[in-house]
């Protein structure tokens, strides 16, 4: 059988080569995608976690419900990346440890975690890629939330904006946004108002052009 990860596979690397996380699957998910549409919940903060999910496109919201129902800070979560990491620990008591939805459509495939687990077991080279993946999210998390508590609001903002642009924001070309102004701000621990007041700063300076939920980079 040829191990070959396809080229098409839409998860993309961030190290995994795709096996750990979607054992094996050749392109062919067996247990399907489950396409999202914007406003989707994954699953709930508290829910029994027995999959995890691997997102093939599209963007996702991942936040913690406060006991009052508000937020206790979120983050952007994009093709290539893993969410439900708490369904490994396996067992009874295993439940997820926040909300994920959906910010545009996106499509995920599900991964049993008996399933992960098994795999891990017996390719401890994809377990060690598994790890040190996890361990980058949780640097860049914790890098931003210092990045936040530091840089003056218009810098944040604009840190936010370029990386969720990517190079296709650059010049001339238009790009949607996968998030509205107040979840960029529930990233930025920001006001909605904040955040717009930011961005016309930055268009004023020719940093930026926007319309809409449409930007692009000038500069």
């Amino acid at each position: 059988m040829n191990n070959a990860m396809p080229p098409t596979c839409p998860v993309t690397d961030r190290g995994l080569h795709l096996r750990a996380a979607c054992l094996a699957c050749h392109g062919a998910p067996t247990n399907g995608q489950r396409q999202l549409v914007r406003g989707d919940v994954l699953f709930m903060q508290g829910d029994p976690a027995d999959k995890l999910y691997a997102v093939a496109s599209g963007w996702l919201r991942e936040y913690v419900l406060n006991p009052d129902g508000g937020h206790g800070g979120s983050r952007i979560v994009h093709a290539g990346q893993i969410v439900g990491l708490e369904a490994l620990r396996g067992g009874a008591g295993a439940v997820y440890g926040v909300t994920v939805d959906a910010l545009r459509p996106a499509s995920v495939c599900a991964l049993p975690a008996a399933g992960v687990r098994s795999w891990l077991r017996v390719r401890p080279d994809d377990a060690l890629a598994l790890a040190i993946a996890t361990a980058e999210d949780l640097a860049e998390v914790r890098h931003q939330m210092l990045v936040n508590a530091t840089l003056p609001a218009e810098d944040r903002v604009l840190a936010l904006v370029r990386d969720l642009v990517g190079d296709q924001g650059k010049g001339e070309q238009w790009v949607r946004l996968p998030a509205t102004r107040e979840q960029l701000g529930d990233v930025l621990g920001l006001t909605l108002e904040t955040v717009s007041r930011m961005m016309q700063r930055l268009a004023g300076k020719g940093i930026l052009e926007v319309r809409g939920s449409h930007v692009r980079i000038l500069r």
